[in-house]
């Protein structure tokens, strides 16, 4: 006898058979999977949708709560195996976030990474300024080098701007020179200053935080001769110390014009200040530490003018030489020789009290009002300056440098009014001086 098969759940037929479709109303009633080897098929009931729930007798409820803890079950295990395998630095499957690291812990910082030889003459080459210097009268004295260290701040040597009245400046590779307003920051022992660009910002190069090493790969950038821009590599050879100074010997070439140029390390950071080679040695070439230039940085004071614009040079007068008792204009000399040595050693102090003993003795001079006028400006006593420089004009009309002085005066002191009255009578006296206060001026 046939055997029964399942019951139909759509008409429930009793002997729906073994199909997949009921053989009375024809709806599906088996579902097969494939069956082992030498077993029979095994069917899995097809339950109709709006029957579910109650098939074979189960609460639905007590469903959900078993499928909720398996859930919960599985949730916590894969939380304990990412545990687990975060503290014993496995790795995580794919599906599991990785922490991101910071940007610092990721990548290196720009500064910290060594460059080539052409990144760092490109870094460096905005940075870098030629350094024009002139006397009172508007007379090239010298080139040099020098490189931004702040928005508007160059550092440099002293010596390429010791006895300048004028200074300008020029980004290496630019068609236009812009004025060097003054000094904020000077060392002579070190050979180093610090000027400030009058209406110009440059972009400046970082100091090294670490000493440099021998061995280290140095470059330099520099305007030697003239020749803007030119840029060498070497290392540094030693450290010394010159005139109870420290130096850093470095093998890279500096020439004359290079001087107040940067010296970089491989990441470009400013390890030293070039500052002099010796003509008679071969790579024997010195650098101020980049250590002294950032203590000279910590003693930024105001803007004062060059030293050519005060530190004049007072003539010695003969009349000393005759009998001081009976002439007065050999007294007035022997107070004005006096200025003269304490002028050149920069004490303009006493070179003042100097000057106004000369002026006792011979109170109609140009020249010692002239003088006493330049060295009090060198103190910053700019009232004073001005009215012996007036009185020096009162005397000698004609007399250019206490004009131009003058006018130099008013140009610190911000009125551009009467620095410009004093370029107009210059301009008839002297039209080199004349010029040279308009660069100011402007």
């Amino acid at each position: 006898m046939a055997t029964q098969g399942f019951s139909c759940p759509w008409c429930g037929a009793m002997d729906a058979g073994h199909g997949k479709l009921c053989q009375h109303c024809r709806k599906p009633v088996l579902a097969h999977r494939p069956a082992g080897i030498g077993q029979p098929p095994t069917a899995v009931r097809v339950v109709p949708q709006e029957s579910r729930g109650t098939v074979a007798g189960k609460d639905p409820t007590r469903t959900a709560a078993v499928i909720g803890a398996v859930t919960l079950v599985s949730f916590v295990a894969l939380c304990a195996a990412y545990y687990v395998g975060t503290r014993s630095g496995q790795a995580h499957p794919k599906s599991v976030a990785q922490p991101v690291a910071a940007p610092s812990e990721a990548l290196p910082a720009a500064a910290d990474k060594a460059l080539t030889g052409r990144e760092i003459a490109r870094k460096v080459t905005p940075s870098v300024v030629m350094l024009i210097t002139a006397d009172i009268d508007g007379k090239p004295i010298a080139l040099g080098s020098g490189f931004f260290v702040r928005d508007n701040l160059i550092a440099t040597n002293h010596h390429v701007i010791h006895n300048a009245a004028e200074v300008q400046g020029k980004i290496v590779g630019a068609t236009s020179a812009f004025r060097i307003a003054g000094v904020v920051a000077d060392n002579e022992k070190d050979d180093l200053s610090l000027l400030q660009a009058d209406a110009f910002h440059g972009e400046s190069l970082r100091l090294a935080e670490d000493q440099a090493a021998v061995g280290d790969t140095v470059y330099v950038m520099g305007n030697p001769e003239g020749l803007e821009g030119t840029f060498s590599q070497g290392n540094v050879s030693s450290f010394r110390e010159i005139d109870d100074v420290r130096r850093v010997q470095i093998s890279a070439p500096i020439s004359h014009g290079s001087s107040g140029g940067p010296v970089v390390n491989e990441k470009g950071l400013v390890i030293g200040v070039a500052v002099s080679g010796y003509e008679t040695g071969q790579n024997l070439n010195f650098a101020v530490p980049a250590a002294a230039l950032n203590s000279l940085l910590q003693q930024i004071g105001p803007v004062k003018p060059f030293s050519g614009q005060d530190a004049f040079h007072i003539e010695v007068d003969p009349r000393s030489q005759h009998n001081a008792e009976a002439d007065p204009s050999a007294i007035a000399a022997e107070y004005v020789n006096k200025a003269a040595v304490h002028a050149k050693e920069g004490r303009y102090k006493e070179a003042a009290e100097n000057l106004r003993m000369a002026i006792k003795a011979q109170p109609n001079d140009h020249l010692t009002h002239y003088y006493l006028g330049s060295c009090l400006a060198a103190t910053e006593s700019y009232t004073e300056a001005g009215d012996e420089l007036r009185t020096a004009i009162r005397l000698k009309p004609a007399y250019a440098p206490a004009h131009y002085l003058l006018g130099v005066l008013h140009v610190i002191q911000h009125d551009r009014i009467a620095a410009m009255q004093e370029y107009e009578t210059l301009k008839a006296l002297d039209p080199g001086q004349a010029k040279a206060l308009l660069d100011r001026i402007n």
